[in-house]
């Protein structure tokens, strides 16, 4: 490395074919190539500085003096660059080896500040930066990925006639990037589904390649879920319809007959009946809402410590507003992997994929029955003091969560497998969450 960053550089510029060299090599000192070569590989100003022994300011002038040479250079000879700004027009991306073929003779550090004068980047998208591709805006091929993406789920022909309407082709790196494990499309036999949404777009694809209603069993089948899984599932999407009164499902698209159906939830029908009709006995009230929206009785007996429905004096069930007294859960049976201990209640948590990318966790009902949300929907709030942070205690009518606790569980270093404590002060409304691992079984000390 030399020692100092201050020296003479020659003068002159040939108007010869190698003239891309010729400034490299005859125009710039061996120091100023060198800061230009480093800061294209990424190389800090402080690290360049801590190498020659001078301040990162220094390595700045440096940098900008360089810069200013080679581009008063480049602006002359940009008439010259046709053949590069013709084959940027003609595609959305350019592969670093096609673009290097229509540059002069040079060092690659040389044929890379060219490209930078130029102002083309590397394109950001789902995989991260493609340092092989080049294009002069950095985010369009994310963006025409996102608008193909938002229209999953797809089946293949109109896959491709989405891809035409967008501008892309099934060619590198489009391909591979649909290919990759972070692609926001995954193809599948039946067309291209969303990773998250996957039962549901499997469910949708196959109706539609059916072209007609079908049971929850057949669709089931399809998805490799169970029939009461994908019924729910099906029940909380406006694309989905069941047609009554046989209880088969349709596309909602299709407009199908009997297929009326604008109920998302059993709760929601519970409150339209009784708003409708007015208090009715548990009977009656099964009956109606199993004929507007299929559901088993003990999904219907959840539904009714809703905050919106109670009892009146007289036993029938109506809407609260009307005067009804919600009705509290009667207590749970307590699990074993609940504890109490005075004002402090612990809940082991296992460390889980679900729990790693951050969803939140399901814990069994009597934890938010003992801290008091004995009717739905509620929560209730803890301060996470160790690490930092909020824990939630969700309370819904078919499930209860904890909030995500992936951001605590990090800062603990823990892995797949491992068990942690959280534990929930009800005096003052604070949380801890420990790593509750023994150290000779412990799955991120075996990970390590």
């Amino acid at each position: 490395m030399p020692a100092s960053v201050d020296g003479d550089s020659a003068v002159g510029t040939s108007d010869s074919h190698d003239w891309l060299q010729h400034l490299w090599t005859s125009e710039l000192s061996n120091q100023e190539r060198d800061v230009l070569s480093r800061r294209t590989e990424g190389t800090t100003l402080e690290e360049i500085g801590q190498g020659y022994g001078v301040t990162r300011e220094r390595i700045r002038q440096v940098e900008t003096a360089a810069r200013k040479k080679v581009d008063a250079v480049f602006t002359k000879r940009r008439n010259e660059f046709q053949a590069l700004e013709d084959l940027l027009a003609g595609s959305l991306v350019v592969e670093t080896s096609e673009l290097m073929a229509t540059l002069p003779a040079a060092a690659e550090a040389a044929r890379l500040e060219l490209l930078r004068f130029m102002g083309l980047k590397h394109p950001q998208t789902w995989d991260g930066q493609l340092v092989d591709w080049w294009r002069y805006d950095s985010e369009e091929l994310d963006r025409r990925l996102k608008a193909i993406s938002d229209l999953g789920p797809m089946s293949h022909e109109n896959m491709g006639a989405a891809m035409q309407d967008v501008g892309l082709e099934m060619t590198a790196p489009v391909s591979d990037l649909l290919a990759s494990s972070n692609s926001r499309l995954v193809r599948h036999e039946l067309g291209w589904i969303r990773p998250n949404r996957i039962s549901r777009d499997i469910a949708y694809l196959w109706l539609e390649a059916e072209g007609s209603p079908r049971s929850a069993g057949d669709i089931a089948a399809v998805t490799t879920n169970s029939e009461r899984a994908i019924r729910e599932t099906m029940r909380r999407d406006e694309d989905f319809a069941q047609v009554r009164p046989e209880g088969t499902w349709a596309l909602a698209a299709w407009k199908t007959p009997g297929a009326e159906n604008h109920y998302k939830s059993a709760e929601e029908v519970l409150i339209d009946v009784l708003r409708e009709m007015g208090p009715m006995d548990l009977a009656d009230l099964s009956a109606e809402v199993r004929r507007r929206y299929p559901v088993t009785a003990w999904r219907i007996s959840q539904c009714l410590s809703n905050s919106k429905i109670g009892r009146m004096p007289d036993g029938k069930y109506d809407l609260a507003e009307r005067g009804a007294e919600p009705i509290e859960e009667l207590e749970p049976r307590k699990p074993d992997h609940i504890k109490v201990s005075g004002n402090v209640v612990g809940v082991v948590v296992t460390v889980d994929y679900d729990l790693m990318r951050g969803s939140g966790l399901h814990v069994n009902r009597w934890l938010p029955w003992y801290l008091g949300l004995r009717t739905q929907p509620s929560e209730r709030q803890f301060e996470l003091v160790e690490p930092a942070g909020t824990v939630t205690i969700r309370r819904a009518s078919s499930n209860a969560q904890i909030s995500s606790l992936r951001s605590a569980a990090m800062a603990l270093d823990v892995a797949e497998g491992c068990e942690l404590v959280l534990l929930l002060n009800t005096a003052n409304n604070t949380a801890r969450l420990h790593h509750g691992c023994e150290a000779s079984q412990c799955p991120a000390a075996s990970a390590g």
